[in-house]
């Protein structure tokens, strides 16, 4: 394994329990929309599945998943299903056959790819008419006063802690930042909608890559500030607020 896939299986190892728990779901209507595109719903691959995030809803629509990461720690951390094989391996280099998958999906992960063989290998094992559905959800918006808060006492003081390829998702995937070979599909705009307390979104926050980077170089733990300072315009913590993540996607068939 090289450096920089190395680095990459490391980015969230360390943390693997606190990703699968912090980490905001999915929702069901990106699962209905993707499927309903395919042919078939015989197998899916879910590349980068982390801990199974949507492997798990996928194996309650299709016969089998195949959920692959490079992260083993990761992996051992996802919820096991009958129907669902978890597989330790690269996004670029798999051992599935040639022509296996009715559909393909990389939630939260296309962004740290090699693209060049990435694309090679879907083509790969993509069957013909196949589907390609990769997304991601950008910045939490929740109100101004909050908004502004969390950009002034987190986001500011992390950019120069996230990897370059993180900020290929954020705006947006655009298929020439990453080379998608097929032809885009317009897809439907989704958001994830959910009502968290201070704590529970900065657990969230927590589990960002950045702040781990963060605390491993400064060794000062800048959430504690940063939620207070939040806390002062969100009022009683333990209330509950609208927090909404805009999703992007980046959707074709293999013609």
């Amino acid at each position: 394994m090289n450096t920089e896939k190395k680095r990459a299986g490391d980015m969230f190892g360390g943390h693997a329990k606190l990703y699968a728990q912090a980490r905001p779901t999915y929702p069901q209507e990106i699962y209905t929309y993707i499927t309903g595109l395919c042919e078939s719903t015989n197998a899916v691959w879910d590349c980068a599945t982390g801990t199974g995030q949507a492997a798990l809803p996928l194996a309650e629509i299709f016969t089998k998943v195949c959920a692959t990461d490079i992260n083993e720690k990761q992996i051992t951390t996802a919820e096991v299903r009958e129907n669902i094989v978890y597989t330790v391996c690269s996004a670029e280099k798999t051992e599935f056959s040639e022509n296996s998958f009715d559909l393909i999906t990389v939630a939260q992960a296309l962004h740290w790819f090699d693209f060049e063989n990435f694309w090679t290998e879907v083509d790969r094992v993509l069957k013909p008419n196949g589907v390609f559905a990769a997304w991601g959800y950008d910045w939490t918006k929740i109100d101004f006063d909050v908004d502004f808060q969390i950009e002034r006492n987190l986001f500011d003081i992390l950019e120069n802690y996230w990897n370059p390829k993180a900020k290929i998702l954020w705006g947006g995937y655009k298929a020439g930042n990453v080379n998608f070979p097929y032809e885009l599909i317009e897809t439907p705009k989704f958001t994830i909608d959910l009502h968290w307390n201070l704590d529970q979104l900065f657990q969230y926050f927590l589990s960002w890559s950045a702040t781990q980077a963060y605390i491993k170089d400064k060794g000062i733990d800048l959430i504690e500030n940063a939620k207070q300072q939040v806390q002062q315009v969100w009022g009683n913590p333990e209330e509950t607020k609208l927090i909404q993540w805009p999703i992007h996607m980046l959707v074709g068939i293999k013609k």
